[in-house]
């Protein structure tokens, strides 16, 4: 897994474009219940086991994917902390998030949906293909939801990169 993330952020595409690629791969390749996963580590496993785990992960999953919202802040695409963003490892962190936390199609979990839910129209989103989970996801993240320009208010942004 590490190999394929480090791969995807050294291409030579868009910020954008490399996001979208580690979360549509990461949504392949990541079938199981995130939650219940880091539940058992933290509670089955011995704390050599843990700490181990701890940094798999974050040199096999959390870094290649902070060099892809470091390299964009560096070209100046994306805010960082002290212009009102975010640092790239809490940023690798919300993307991870929000992959996690997005409610699952396989029917199991405590985020599944019903496919024969009337409100399925609702959450389309799940039972779209993976590319259309992975743009969502990291349009949200980049770029929020509100309008460009526009604060809760409905005035003007002013804030400045």
């Amino acid at each position: 897994m590490r190999a394929a993330l480090e791969r995807i952020a050294r291409r030579s595409e868009s910020v954008s474009e490399r996001l979208q690629r580690v979360t549509v791969y990461l949504l392949n390749s990541s079938q199981h219940d995130m939650d219940i996963m880091l539940h058992d580590i933290r509670h089955e496993l011995s704390t050599e086991a843990q700490a181990t785990l701890a940094t798999l992960f974050q040199t096999g999953i959390v870094a290649p994917i902070t060099s892809i919202f470091t390299a964009g802040m560096e070209e100046g695409i994306l805010r960082d902390q002290a212009h009102g963003g975010a640092d790239a490892i809490i940023a690798a962190y919300l993307l991870l998030s929000m992959m996690a936390r997005l409610p699952n199609r396989e029917g199991s979990g405590e985020r599944a949906v019903n496919p024969a839910n009337p409100a399925r129209a609702a959450y389309s989103i799940i039972f779209a293909g993976d590319e259309q989970r992975a743009s969502m996801i990291v349009r949200i993240l980049l770029h929020g939801m509100a309008y460009p320009g526009q604060e809760e208010n409905g005035q003007q942004e002013t804030t400045a990169r």
